[in-house]
């Protein structure tokens, strides 16, 4: 059996660098933001919705201004200067050494020389890892690995990917989907990694 983790929301917590960008661009236009924006906006992100929806819905901004503001924080969302924020969630180094074999890494990153200076600084850079740049399909990597396999993530993509390879799959709900979000789908999910231990 191998397992196939997804990094962030899975293993790797990046909601600080996406809500930190985020206001810091809605700054730069001259929006203020709400005490709570940060957990508001990562809320509102769990339960299905994109950055750009967030700013016309909630911010209330008009198209031309919410999708330059979107562009620019798809642009810098893997800047060196962001990527410092993200930390390992509290139980991810721990299952990572019970489970210590038969582990692979699958993420879609752009930067991949900034991801491995990430691994390097959390120290989890001793496992093998596949990146994909963004349009690229989960499923297809997924293909190329021999076994059988249970997919470990958070996210939609996750969890479709699993699908199409017919493959086991372990959802989390801390990350970027939220419990609501997959209890809507009838698909189980989980608060941690403690269950995939056991």
């Amino acid at each position: 059996m191998t397992l196939v983790f997804d990094l962030d929301g899975t293993i790797i917590d990046s909601s600080s660098r996406h809500h930190i960008l985020m206001k810091e661009l809605l700054s730069d236009n001259g929006i203020s933001t709400a005490s709570d924006f940060a957990d508001e906006y990562m809320k509102f992100k769990a339960d299905g919705n994109s950055g750009k929806r967030y700013l016309t819905s909630v911010m209330e901004l008009d198209e031309q201004t919410a999708s330059s503001i979107q562009n620019e924080w798809i642009r810098r969302i893997e800047d060196e200067s962001l990527l410092c924020f993200d930390e390992l969630y509290p139980d991810a180094l721990n299952t990572l050494n019970k489970i210590e074999d038969n582990i692979i890494f699958l993420t879609i990153r752009s930067n991949e020389e900034g991801l491995r200076n990430e691994l390097k600084r959390l120290n989890i850079d001793n496992y093998p890892v596949v990146v994909l740049s963004h349009g690229m399909n989960k499923a297809d990597a997924l293909r190329k690995i021999d076994g059988d396999l249970t997919i470990v993530g958070d996210t939609e993509i996750d969890y479709q990917a699993a699908l199409d390879v017919n493959a086991d799959f372990y959802i989390l709900n801390r990350g970027f989907r939220s419990k609501e979000y997959w209890d809507k789908r009838d698909v189980p999910s989980h608060d941690d990694l403690s269950e995939l231990i056991k």
